[in-house]
Order: C-alpha cells, then sequence, then structure tokens
C-alpha cells in the first residue's frame, strides 16, 4: 500500500469520527424530556387541559413547565418563536398560518362555545344589537376571546364608541357580572369549566341563545355552531328552560415544528382517553379529529394513525429514541459498510490465501527442477520470478509500521 493511500485512509477516519462526535454531543446539548405548555389564565380551559397533560407527560418520566399568558391570541406566534423546541399550546380562531412556519398541528381535540350571560336585573335582552349604549364586560382585548367578541359585537352596531367596554381578567368575571352595574358579559370557555356553571345556575343571570346564528357563521366562517340541550347545568331547575343555540370553535393542539417526536406520541396515545367523553356540545368518539386543522399536520400524526407507536419510542428513552429516529440512516450505511469490508477483508485473505499457495508450489515445483539438473523453461521462470514478488509482498500493518517510521510520527 502506498503511502498516500495510508494518509487517504487516515483522513477518512479521522473525518468520519470527527462527525459521529458531534452528531452525539449535539444531540446530548438538547433537552429531550423537557417540555414548555404555554397556555391561557390559571382560571380557563386551556389551563385544565394543560395540567392533564403534565399529568401524563409527568407520569410518563418527561419534565414539564406551565407558561400561562393573557394574551391567548399569540399563543401560536409564542410556539412559532419559541427557542424550547419542546413547545406544545392551544389554538382557537383563525391565525396567519402562512407567518407561522414553526407551527404544526396535532388535531381538534374539542369546541368551546362562546357565551353571553345577560343580568336580569339591568332589564331584558332582546339581541346582541339590544346592547346598545349598555355595558358590557369581555376578556381582555388580547385574548382570543376578546377580540372575537368585538367582532360579534362590531355586526350588530355595537362598539366602544356608543357603549360601555369593559375588558377584564377572568377571574374578575363572576364579581363583575354579579353586580350591579354590567348587562352582560361574553365568554368562551369549555361547557366543563365551572365558572360556566356558575353563572349559568345563577338566578340573577341568563344565558342568551344566539339570533341569526347562521348569518354569524356567514361572516365568522372559522366559528360552527353548537346547541346545549335543555337542562344541561341543572337537571331539577330545568336550566336552562329551553335548548340554546351557541357559536363555538374548535380547540386545536399546536406545537413546535422541532418537538421531540417521543412527546408527540405520547400526547397522541392519550388523546382518546382526554377527547373521546362525550360533552355537553360533542358526542362520543366527535373528537380527535385530524381533518380540518388550521396548520399542517405533524408528520408523527400521519404516522402514528397508519401504524401506531415504533418499538423505539415505546422502549428507548426521549434522548435515545431521537437518536436513533434522526441517526438510524447513518447507522445503517455504517453497518453496511462494516459488514461488507469484514466480507471483503474475508474474500481478499482467501484469495492471498490462494495465491500465495500457487507462488509457493511454482516455486517449489522450480527448485525441483534446478536440483535436478533439469533446465528451467522461459515461461517458468516469468512465473518464478511473480512467485517470488508474491512472497515478499509486505502486509498492511507492516506497510503501516513503515509509514510511521520514516514520518517519525512516534
Amino acid at each position: 500500500m502506498s503511502v498516500n493511500k495510508i494518509k487517504i485512509k487516515l483522513v477518512f477516519i479521522f473525518i468520519i469520527s470527527v462527525y459521529l462526535t458531534y452528531l452525539i454531543i449535539f444531540n446530548f446539548s438538547i433537552n429531550h424530556d423537557k417540555l414548555l405548555i404555554i397556555t391561557g389564565p390559571t382560571s380557563g380551559s386551556f389551563y385544565k387541559l394543560a395540567v392533564d397533560y403534565k399529568k401524563i407527560l409527568e407520569d410518563k418520566g418527561f419534565k414539564v413547565d406551565l407558561e400561562p399568558i393573557a394574551n391567548t391570541s399569540r399563543l401560536a406566534q409564542q410556539v412559532n418563536d419559541s427557542k424550547h423546541a419542546n413547545t406544545v399550546s392551544f389554538l382557537i380562531g383563525p391565525s396567519d398560518v402562512s407567518v407561522l412556519t414553526n407551527v404544526r398541528s396535532l388535531g381538534i381535540v374539542g369546541k368551546q362555545p362562546l357565551f353571553i350571560f345577560h343580568n336580569k336585573k339591568n332589564g331584558p335582552m332582546e339581541n346582541i344589537a339590544s346592547l346598545k349604549g349598555k355595558n358590557i364586560l369581555l376578556p381582555p382585548n388580547t385574548s382570543i376571546t376578546g377580540i372575537l367578541s368585538l367582532q360579534i359585537l362590531d355586526l350588530y352596531g355595537v362598539n366602544e364608541k356608543n357603549s360601555t367596554i369593559h375588558f377584564v381578567p377572568l377571574s374578575e368575571t363572576y364579581t363583575k357580572i354579579t353586580g350591579d352595574f354590567y348587562n352582560a358579559c361574553f365568554l368562551q370557555l369549555s361547557t366543563e369549566n365551572p365558572l360556566v356553571t356558575q353563572l349559568a345556575v345563577h338566578k340573577n343571570l341568563n344565558l342568551y341563545s344566539y339570533d341569526n346564528i347562521h348569518g354569524i357563521l356567514n361572516k365568522l366562517k372559522f366559528l360552527d355552531y353548537t346547541q346545549i340541550p335543555t337542562g344541561s347545568f341543572d337537571i331539577l331547575m330545568k336550566i336552562p328552560p329551553q335548548p340554546v343555540n351557541l357559536l363555538s370553535g374548535n380547540i386545536e393542539i399546536i406545537v413546535n415544528k422541532n418537538i421531540n417526536k417521543s412527546i408527540v406520541y405520547e400526547l397522541l396515545e392519550n388523546f382518546d382517553s382526554l377527547h373521546t367523553q362525550r360533552t355537553l356540545v360533542s358526542i362520543a368518539g366527535e373528537f380527535p379529529k385530524y381533518v380540518g386543522t388550521q396548520f399542517n399536520m405533524h408528520e408523527v400524526v400521519y404516522d402514528y394513525k397508519k401504524s401506531g407507536t415504533p418499538w423505539y419510542i415505546k422502549n428507548f428513552s426521549p434522548f435515545f429514541a431521537n437518536l436513533f429516529d434522526n441517526y438510524i440512516i447513518y447507522i445503517l450505511i455504517f453497518v453496511f459498510f462494516i459488514t461488507t469490508y469484514k466480507n471483503l477483508f474475508f474474500y481478499s485473505q482467501f484469495y492471498y490465501m490462494c495465491v500465495d499457495y500457487i507462488a509457493l508450489r511454482i516455486i517449489a515445483k522450480n527448485y525441483i527442477k534446478n536440483n535436478s539438473g533439469k533446465p528451467i523453461g522461459y515461461l517458468n521462470q516469468i512465473l518464478q520470478r511473480w512467485a517470488v514478488d508474491v512472497t515478499h509482498r509486505k502486509t498492511y500493518r507492516e506497510e503501516a509500521q513503515e509509514f510511521i517510521i520514516k514520518q517519525k510520527i512516534f
């Protein structure tokens, strides 16, 4: 083997070693088992859902942090801009998908009605237009519900110029709407939220049933129609006394596109237990669903629906599962080359053994002829020179040792 060939092999081995070391160190630098869930206020439905996810994931060994924010209209933006790849949040209402390129969907897991509670002490409420000039209570104007409520009020000609509209945190809603000042309040919560039941059964409040609901849906196409049956909140007292027509929005689970796949599989495995139950506004098995999402589905959703959770996700820790998933192609290539090299080495050794045997037979035959006084023919002389060269060739190890000595490496 030439000196140049040895140099090339050494360089190649060095590059491969450095690259594999980089992959391992880079993988170690990521907190694969740490998850951030960005949610709404602690009194909201998103926060309760986040708490359920936290319990499930922590039971599986993940470390989960919850980050409540008041500005729920920026939840998708927070996921998109998060420096923590393992970020999960919730979406309800429209988003500009074209600019949120780092966000992926895991599906729709439920829906939340937009409730309007009217204070009976301040007179009747025939429709939303009758709130013009009245005192209206809304969630913060940076929240999804606050923005949506203003859009609906605007359809009926009600706005901050002709009415008194106050924006308050969800935690203050019950105290303020049950007082004497406000005529109505808007809330978008799950029907299982305790605040909804408290307001629904309060003696001074009525739950408003939307009129012209299909006209609203034609203007706000991201909303849906839903209905709450009679007696949903109190069967004995028959509250509400008749079915209530409501607007509702789909709850979409969104994640950063670079999230660890182990987390996604864990969430998907528990969607059925968390979201398939019957509620006041959905039938059993209606959710989760994977059509009609605003954002593109995460690739794991398609794999999960097709073949379930892979064995390495079930059996490996998040770190090793991610290492295996991301670098399996390199592992297979490495194994292929190692196997091929070993086979080639075996065949080359067999080849050299056969060549050495033939060379030694030629040398022995010519030696016998020479000792017996018989002349060695021209062809045998050529074969003799070839056989001698073969028996004097150096092994790879001997060439490498000679190269090291000449170059004074050690």
